[in-house]
């Protein structure tokens, strides 16, 4: 031996790494990662189009999901004004008609915003 070395010797790596004691091996996740599904609010495509933002391709199961996932992979500019646009349309239908408090509330940010309140 040199002058160099060191007392520390390496040890040998076990053949079991990858046996059946340790299914994913080293610095692998065990079980079904990313398969958890976060459930969103909506109907339809744009739920499916929600979800698709919220979650891991893997949890993707129904049809509008895979359709919305591989809209997503093609075209996300597209797919995030579709998204957009639905979202405006439903937040329009939420909305019940000859709300007061709305109407007021509406108002009120108009003449804000012609005032230049939030300019700094």
């Amino acid at each position: 031996m040199d002058a160099e070395s060191t007392d520390v010797q390496a040890k040998p790596v076990g053949k079991r790494l990858f046996q059946k004691g340790n299914p994913g091996g080293p610095g692998r996740p065990r079980g079904k990662v990313g398969r958890e599904r976060r459930e969103v609010e909506g109907e339809g495509m744009l739920r499916a189009m929600r979800f698709v933002l919220a979650n891991d391709p893997r949890a993707d199961l129904e049809p509008l999901e895979k359709a919305a996932r591989m809209w997503l992979v093609k075209d996300p500019q597209k797919f995030l004004m579709k998204l957009e646009d639905e979202e405006n349309k439903e937040r329009k239908l939420n909305v019940a008609v000859g709300d007061e408090g709305q109407e007021r509330v509406e108002r009120l940010i108009e003449k804000l915003m012609k005032v230049g309140v939030n300019d700094g």
